[in-house]
């Protein structure tokens, strides 16, 4: 059977030295692994809604253009069947390592900073990357259905209904549509950065999901750091210029949960019973605090 450093080399024969392999990360969308020869190879487990790697590939290079953090620069791609089922994509590694969880408080001020950047990125650079436009309220409000019917059988009653008014109060909502838009990466959180060797912010990765969209969609991620960076890092989005009123923050508290019934969601579709009992923890947690 041919390994896996075998199939890297077929799909990328312009490569250099493959083994040994470093991992770098699994999950259930797919493995990331670390050539010899210091290239980053991601291979895709799932079919996305684009072809392998689409996004990244096509608006990387033009991102990295303008942007003063490190963003990956895609090198090859090998597409869906082609050697890998569902694609794979390889660039050259970036320095760094993962934050520790809560950040510190110069990486809550470089993440504000660049997430003002990438937000002033004017139409024409999003049309040159050609993303797509995408709405987060109405997305969300397509899951609906198959979550809360998942969530009967895991919730009580009344935290169903609370969750189902919630539905419902999204719906009814006037704040949405935003009409706010910017290039957004909307996942810049832990697994997505590298810091340096003293936490501060040394490249943004994974911009599978990168489009044209509400900014404010994109802000909710850094809560996940914890309310006191989070605060940081928006005086430092303000400070480099990015537009933070009280809609914008409106929208974002409104993203939150939401956030945590897509996870709920992508879980049910793709992963196993112990991610699905997570992400469920975690919708208790945004949703009742327990």
């Amino acid at each position: 059977m041919e390994s896996l450093a075998e199939r890297i080399a077929r799909a990328f024969p312009a490569i250099g030295p493959v083994e040994p392999l470093r991992q770098l990360g699994s999950g259930v969308s797919g493995d990331v692994v670390e050539t010899s020869g210091g290239f980053v190879v991601k291979i895709a487990r799932i079919e996305g809604p684009t072809p392998a790697y689409e996004p990244e590939w096509r608006a990387l290079p033009v991102l990295g253009a303008h942007l003063s953090v490190p963003v990956p620069r895609p090198r090859w791609r090998s597409l869906a069947g082609e050697v890998f089922p569902h694609g794979a994509l390889a660039y050259p590694a970036l320095r760094g390592s993962p934050p520790q969880e809560r950040g510190s408080e110069g990486l809550a001020r470089d993440l504000g900073k660049l997430l003002a950047e990438l937000h002033a990125l004017p139409r024409t650079v999003a049309r040159e990357a050609a993303l797509p436009e995408w709405e987060p309220r109405a997305r969300y409000l397509e899951l609906r259905p198959a979550v809360m019917e998942e969530l009967a059988h895991r919730l009580t009653p009344a935290q169903c209904r609370d969750i189902d008014a919630w539905w419902d109060a999204l719906a009814g909502d006037p704040a949405f549509p935003a009409t706010d838009r910017a290039i957004c990466h909307h996942d810049v959180w832990h697994d997505n950065i590298l810091v340096d060797e003293h936490g501060r912010l040394g490249a943004v990765l994974d911009w599978e999901h990168v489009d044209w969209s509400d900014p404010a969609h994109d802000l909710a991620p850094l809560l996940h750091f914890g309310e006191a960076f989070y605060e940081t890092a928006i005086a430092a989005y303000r400070e480099a210029g990015g537009r933070y009123d009280e809609a914008v923050a409106y929208r974002v508290e409104r993203y939150w949960p939401a956030r945590a019934l897509g996870g709920l969601s992508f879980s049910l579709r793709h992963e196993t019973e112990t991610e699905v009992l997570d992400e469920i923890r975690k919708l208790r947690d945004v949703f009742f605090g327990s």
